[in-house]
């Protein structure tokens, strides 16, 4: 008998690995922008914490937003996207592979998260490593634009008004609209815990079971 409950599971699990095209479609041609100089992809592993996003269909639903970036062996970078869905407090999970596709440019990478999507931009327009990065990518399609934006900050809190202030004037500078930044919601956000039993595998993509009450 199928389970048309679990293949429904499935599919609304399949759109969280829509590619990292944006969500923001609007008339024009994408900006010739230029990605940070001298980009250290050494200095920007680690753990990032969304603080701000332009509007992104596969993380309707989601707080708590993170990014975590390793180097596999290959010199490839492991990326493992996670948010928790408010409603469910479930903890949602995919992984990926970003590669650099300039070595004039290091700071242009592609992400690829299943065989079933093709890769998405990531460029690195600007970050200082230690507490902020600008990640921007932009799709032409015929005479419009389609553009996705994320403001990572190594600190849950986010950033000073100050250099937020600052971030978005860079950005409408290079022709990048600043005010459609969304705020990602931060707060009360708990942490998985090392111990709870071994998240459900699906290829790209893990459930992991609602984590303990400790708050960050």
């Amino acid at each position: 008998m199928v389970d048309f409950n679990f293949i429904f599971k499935i599919l609304c699990l399949l759109c969280f690995l829509v590619p990292i095209f944006g969500q923001v479609t609007r008339p024009g041609v994408c900006p010739n922008v230029r990605t940070q100089p001298d980009f250290d992809l050494n200095r920007y592993l680690g753990q990032w914490y969304e603080s701000e996003k332009f509007f992104f269909t596969p993380e309707v639903g989601l707080r708590c937003n993170s990014a975590l970036y390793t180097l596999n062996r290959n010199g490839a970078v492991s990326v493992v996207n996670s948010g928790i869905e408010a409603r469910t407090g479930m903890v949602r999970s995919v992984t990926g592979t970003a590669i650099s596709t300039s070595a004039i440019e290091p700071g242009r990478l592609v992400v690829t998260f299943t065989p079933f999507t093709p890769p998405g931009q990531y460029w690195v327009l600007d970050t200082d490593y230690e507490s902020y990065s600008v990640v921007y990518s932009c799709r032409q399609d015929d005479f419009q634009k389609i553009e996705s934006a994320f403001i990572l900050t190594r600190a849950r809190a986010g950033l000073p008004a100050a250099i937020r202030i600052q971030l978005y004037s860079k950005l409408l500078a290079s022709g990048i609209n600043a005010y459609d930044f969304i705020p990602t919601d931060q707060t009360s956000c708990p942490v998985p815990s090392p111990f709870l039993p071994p998240p459900l595998a699906i290829p790209g993509v893990q459930i992991i079971p609602p984590a303990p009450e400790i708050f960050v």
